[in-house]
């Protein structure tokens, strides 16, 4: 029977806590941190399937335009 490589597309996130002045502050913060990358059993080396994590994450924007950056603690 033929074998077929099915390519899905969906999207990730990842949440980073980081010490800042400000919420703006804390967006450079966390871009500066990076993204967190997924291990190689985690991706699926080896495996019929695979995942990966774009290296282009964006701060999430709600409906309002609001970028999403909540305080922690102060």
């Amino acid at each position: 029977m033929p074998k077929y490589r099915v390519h899905l597309v969906g999207s990730a996130s990842a949440t980073i806590d980081v010490e800042a002045e400000d919420a703006e502050s804390a967006v450079d913060e966390a871009y500066a941190e990076g993204t967190p990358g997924i291990c190689a059993q985690c991706c699926g080396w080896g495996r019929s399937w695979s995942q990966e994590w774009p290296d282009d994450m964006q701060v999430f924007v709600d409906d309002d335009g609001k970028e999403a950056v909540d305080l922690v603690e102060e």
